[in-house]
């Protein structure tokens, strides 16, 4: 009598159905997962990108420049346009050399509105400068910004860190300034 080695029809059946539940119990969280370091990516970018805020509005105020509009401050250095001791919201080598850390420059969302859809693929971050409020769905709500997008992402898919800051000229301040994440489409 000839035996058979290998495995039962019903023995398959069962390990099929428990790859399945595997399956379907990991994917979800590998999912989390990539969300989750996104999401760390921006929180981080939004505080080293605060820390960068504050040094250049400490200088401004050491150099008695926070109540001048559209002249440099002296950052260590490193020299830095502002409005009343907030950087501008254009990127540049001088704010890169601050923020220290690998961001490539997309464009300016002001002239170019089609950049706030392009996929950041160039590097681990990308930012997208010179943005009114009007033009960002779910971001700010007023004044100018840029914005911090992670690898894989664009500003539309509403996943990004962004500084945004509002000048009232007639009173000569900030009106508004705002160091953020926007997290929703991570």
């Amino acid at each position: 009598m000839y035996k058979n080695k290998g495995f039962t029809l019903i023995e398959l059946v069962i390990v099929i159905i428990v790859l399945g539940i595997l399956a379907a119990v990991a994917i979800p969280r590998f999912i989390n997962i990539q969300q989750d370091a996104r999401i760390a990516v921006i929180k981080g970018i939004a505080g080293n990108f605060s820390f960068v805020v504050d040094q250049v509005n400490y200088a401004a105020i050491m150099q008695g420049l926070d109540d001048q509009s559209r002249v440099e401050v002296d950052v260590g250095g490193v020299v830095i346009e502002t409005y009343y001791g907030k950087p501008k919201e254009i990127w540049g080598s001088k704010l890169a050399e601050l923020m220290n850390s690998n961001i490539h420059y997309l464009g300016n969302g002001n002239d170019t509105p089609t950049i706030l859809g392009e996929e950041c693929s160039q590097a681990p971050i990308c930012v997208v400068d010179q943005t009114k409020a009007g033009n960002v769905p779910g971001g700010f709500t007023q004044g100018w910004g840029m914005f911090f997008i992670p690898q894989g992402k664009s500003v539309t898919d509403q996943c990004y860190a962004f500084y945004a800051f509002e000048v009232d000229y007639g009173a000569g301040v900030i009106a508004y300034s705002e160091v953020s994440t926007i997290e929703t489409g991570c």
